[in-house]
């Protein structure tokens, strides 16, 4: 009999083949045991789908959840579906092209267990081009990194106003029990349904931000992240229809909360900024506070 995993892995796949069983080999090469792997089908009809039940035949820890009949639904359903298969008391997320470092699942685990009551935690991850390692990127978070934040102080730092970088879903582990109470995520979000996700989490609980780079995020023509921004869809700091789309949900979330105000300050320093955000003096100013934040991360490790 297969014990219960203390955590589960969803990743939910499209026309994948190129990265999947990468992607999967990452999850295997695990230094933590306690694991269960869902690899959620969104309607391939590429190799990727036998990559998968291969897997799954191969290794009684990983499960593949059939497409639906009536096509693709976008990872945020695909995400769901896996959810509601789940069976760990944590859920971490793992897209088809990116790939865990052999400790992700250990590092996370060992957090939880030594703070009480987190109902998240995430890291930094490398900005990962296979072809070419000298592009390769670790997101900075060393201004926030190393403790536990109380809500909303994330939300309204990280999500609002992109002091830091936005947590990547590969980086990301979070409570079962607390993700199933929010319903998981957005669906009818393409873009920014991780982040629907993160918001709701750090308006109502404490969240740790690790040191550690834990995965990889590949980089590369064909992701989602890549076709959206060619397309003008997508901007971290943009006023495009998905970033504004996305504040509009969070003014919904915020209304009657405790720290109305506090928030509702902090959308409105959002939008602003999406409406600055093609003028030539916001973008010199851009540069120029990125550059003050750059320092100060600096100062503060040497300090350390």
């Amino acid at each position: 009999m297969i014990e219960t995993p203390l955590v589960s892995i969803l990743t939910p796949f499209l026309d994948a083949a190129p990265f999947l069983g990468e992607a999967i080999a990452s999850v295997c090469e695990q230094d933590f045991e306690h694991w269960e792997l869902l690899l959620i089908d969104d309607g391939s009809r590429d190799a990727s789908l036998e990559t998968a039940r291969l897997a799954a035949a191969h290794n009684p820890r990983i499960h593949l959840i059939a497409a639906l009949d009536n096509g693709p639904k976008g990872a945020a359903a695909a995400r769901n579906r896996g959810l509601r298969e789940a069976r760990g008391r944590y859920i971490a997320f793992l897209d088809a092209d990116d790939k865990y470092e052999p400790f992700m699942l250990s590092r996370h685990i060992s957090l939880f267990e030594k703070y009480n009551d987190l109902a998240m935690v995430y890291g930094p991850t490398r900005w990962w081009h296979p072809d070419d390692a000298s592009l390769d990127q670790i997101e900075d978070m060393r201004d926030i990194a190393g403790q536990i934040y109380e809500p909303p102080d994330l939300l309204e730092k990280v999500i609002l106003a992109n002091d830091s970088p936005v947590p990547c879903t590969c980086a990301v582990t979070i409570r079962r029990d607390l993700l199933v109470g929010i319903c998981g995520f957005e669906e009818n979000f393409r873009l920014y349904e991780d982040q629907t996700v993160w918001a709701r989490i750090m308006l109502d609980h404490r969240v740790y931000v690790d040191d550690k780079p834990v995965a990889f995020y590949r980089q590369h023509a064909a992701s989602v992240s890549a076709k959206t921004d060619a397309s003008g869809k997508h901007g971290r700091h943009g006023g495009l229809p998905a970033r504004s789309a996305f504040l509009d949900y969070v003014d919904q979330i915020v209304s009657g909360h405790q720290h109305e105000a506090r928030l509702r300050r902090a959308l409105r320093w959002a939008r602003w900024r999406m409406r600055q955000q093609h003028k030539r003096w916001y973008r010199t100013w851009r540069r120029i506070r990125r550059l003050a934040i750059k320092l100060r991360r600096d100062l503060l490790q040497l300090r350390r």
